[in-house]
């Protein structure tokens, strides 16, 4: 994907990195599927209820050693959701995920604290003491609200490190107006979410063919 020009760097042009491709849908098969994923699907269900919607999809590439991370946020801050608790992103390791390779770090609890009219809410030190670092093999996985505060650092490794996000809210609990245009709004649970289930095929079987194509 980074070969053929579809990311985009979202780091001032200096030294560091951070590759940046959205529209997952358009990139790989496995991608647009990956929501309906009856283990996604499920997840959805038991943390945000029914119905569920995917409103952004996106993938942060950290190339080797120059890879930039991202600052403490809550996704809330971009999104403006009236309830963080129904609402719920899922940050996939594409590659494993470690202190070294600039991982994904959250701090429980502190979406109690959300405040949505700051892009950027730096954690009190007695938040940042709480900081859980979220190591993992490839193809693990996170699920935090909107509310909670996370932050990924730089990729000081010898390989390239990247990760898949998703985010989801349930369907009563949409932004506001102003706020409508910004998210992809696609039904993945619920009314509605049997056509794009269906467009996007089958999991399983998308899986079997992407790992027969690499053997």
């Amino acid at each position: 994907m980074e070969a053929a020009g579809l990311g985009r760097d979202v780091m001032p042009a200096g030294e560091k990195q951070n590759i940046h491709f959205t529209r997952l849908d358009e990139l790989s098969p496995l991608f647009k599927a990956l929501p309906f994923a009856p283990k996604v699907t499920a997840a959805l269900t038991r943390l945000i209820g029914q119905p569920a919607r995917l409103w952004l999809d996106q993938i942060f590439l950290k190339p080797a050693e120059v890879g930039a991370g991202n600052v403490w946020h809550e996704d809330n801050a971009r999104f403006k959701v009236p309830d963080v608790t129904r609402s719920t992103g899922m940050w996939i390791a594409i590659h494993d995920a470690a202190r070294a390779n600039g991982t994904l770090e959250l701090i429980p609890g502190s979406w109690r604290g959300s405040d949505r009219s700051l892009l950027f809410r730096q954690p009190s030190p007695q938040e940042e003491a709480g900081a859980v670092l979220a190591e993992m093999a490839a193809g693990g996985a996170a699920f935090f609200n909107f509310g909670t505060l996370h932050c990924t650092r730089d990729n000081l490794s010898g390989a390239p490190r990247a990760a898949a996000a998703y985010h989801f809210l349930h369907g009563a609990n949409l932004p506001d107006e102003t706020h409508m245009g910004y998210g992809r709004d696609i039904p993945v649970t619920g009314p509605g979410a049997d056509a794009f289930s269906r467009e996007a095929g089958d999991w399983d079987q998308i899986v079997s063919r992407v790992l027969a194509g690499a053997s």
